[in-house]
């Protein structure tokens, strides 16, 4: 037995969009109603749909109620869907012209019959080191996310405009711009009770992040540990941000100022020492976020590959052995002002 005799939700294949389904009559097992599908391209197509429920599987026959000279979508479609525990219903769709794809519906219930509505949305997020990706790359990602999403992916690309793309579109996308400031690769489906699973895969100048949104929390911590696992080749060990030690250079080095700075004679040297030492410390930084960026996104073919992916880690350790090397030498000169005397 249905739960709800109302449903809306998304299809994605051949054919994009929404629908909502209002079921009218259901007798041994019998059902019929109206189907009204919102096509991404043709727009709004009603349907009268006949069918049967078995166990928890629906399967409806929809007879479309324009022509198909006024709507060229207009053909008779059949829907196959199986009732989940989250009270969604998901399954296939093809039609008499040969499209055909994936749908998930939810029931559209009023809030009186909402008493099981989840008390917690659970959100899981993961903050990525420095990142060097190319087209291919993001490509990759987000056909991925699409085999775990009924509703289509959507890649955002930040040049000097923002560009939203459907995956098919951005894989046809010409840019002329050789690299993009930010990328993002997203979703929603949703899930019972009016609520969305969302994913959100970010890369910027600011911060590289994950974060996967759900009812679920098994899910959301399970999708964000895999994707986490699939970004995670693309990161560069920055030398101020040595991610898997869990420190970087700035912290050697104000290591090597601890064990340096009880050996100078006077307060001024003292205070010279730790000046100079903060001041390498924040342009090593600088260096780091501003000139070798937090991220790389490469619109090009994929360059990652040509220049190699370690090119920004190589940079960041130069950057770090020559701060290394001239907080070393302040360090001895002041010592031998003290020895001097």
């Amino acid at each position: 037995m249905l739960p709800s005799k109302a449903w809306t939700g998304n299809l994605v294949g051949t054919n994009t969009g929404k629908f909502f389904l209002e079921i009218s009559q259901i007798h041994d097992g019998q059902v019929s109603g109206e189907l009204r599908v919102n096509d991404d391209e043709f727009g709004i197509i009603p349907y009268l749909v006949n069918g049967e429920i078995s166990g928890q599987t629906v399967t409806l026959v929809g007879s479309p109620e324009v022509s198909e000279e006024l709507v060229a979508a207009a053909v008779r479609i059949r829907v196959r869907g199986e009732l989940n525990q989250d009270r969604t219903l998901t399954g296939d769709w093809d039609s008499d012209s040969g499209t055909r794809g994936r749908f998930v519906a939810y029931s559209a219930v009023s809030e009186a019959e909402n008493s099981d509505r989840p008390d917690e949305y659970h959100s899981v997020r993961h903050d990525f080191g420095p990142i060097r990706i190319g087209r291919s790359d993001i490509e990759e990602l987000a056909d991925f996310i699409q085999k775990h999403s009924v509703a289509p992916v959507v890649v955002s690309i930040t040049t000097e405009t923002t560009q939203n793309f459907f995956l098919p579109k951005f894989r046809e996308a010409q840019f002329s711009d050789r690299a993009a400031r930010i990328a993002q690769v997203r979703t929603q489906n949703p899930e019972a009770y009016g609520l969305n699973r969302t994913i959100l895969l970010e890369f910027g100048p600011v911060t590289n992040f994950v974060q996967v949104q759900s009812k679920d929390e098994a899910w959301a911590r399970g999708e964000c540990e895999i994707l986490k696992s699939r970004v995670r080749k693309y990161e560069q060990s920055y030398a101020t941000v040595w991610r898997r030690a869990g420190f970087g250079i700035n912290q050697l080095i104000f290591l090597g100022l601890l064990i340096v700075l009880p050996f100078q004679e006077t307060l001024l040297r003292s205070a010279m020492l730790v000046a100079s030492v903060a001041a390498i410390s924040q342009l090593l930084s600088y260096y780091d976020k501003n000139i070798l960026k937090n991220a790389y996104i490469l619109l090009s073919e994929n360059t990652r590959k040509f220049f190699g992916i370690g090119v920004g880690t190589i940079l960041s350790w130069i950057g770090g052995v020559a701060a290394t090397v001239a907080a070393t030498l302040i360090a001895t000169w002041l010592l031998s002002l003290g020895a001097k005397q």
